[in-house]
């Protein structure tokens, strides 16, 4: 049987500067977020989007309206190439770096990605 804190995905990874919205300092990035706190995420984002950067076995995801993919990769020193940059919107996700499905199979494949995003379409930029 698992404990309580095995059950717990989700974990709050960094408070970066918010260059883009007046009156906030700050913006948080998630490490691997739940379904249930991604869907927090992108339904409390202006634009409903929140922005993902996959990285070995996670993923760190922000509100889409508070950085680009590069300034968080820069800031948290991933170094990942850019087709591991994704968008996540409402009903889908993807990536304007693939170019195709035979480049997303990373994408489609990652761990997390399967779990969390299970039920959205793909698409490509």
């Amino acid at each position: 049987m698992k404990t309580f804190i095995e059950f717990i995905t989700e974990v709050w990874h960094a408070s970066l500067e918010n260059k883009y919205s007046a009156g906030l300092s700050h913006f948080d990035v998630h490490k691997n977020p739940s379904k249930a706190e991604l869907h927090k995420i992108v339904h409390s984002s202006e634009a409903k989007s929140a922005r993902g950067i996959i990285h070995g076995n996670d993923v760190y995801v922000w509100d889409a309206m508070k950085a680009i993919h590069h300034e968080v990769d820069d800031e948290l020193k991933l170094d990942v190439p850019k087709k591991n940059y994704i968008s996540i919107g409402k009903n889908r996700y993807g990536s304007e770096y693939t170019g195709s499905d035979d480049n997303a199979q990373h994408i489609f494949n990652h761990p997390w990605v399967k779990s969390t995003l299970d039920k959205h379409r793909f698409f490509h930029g």
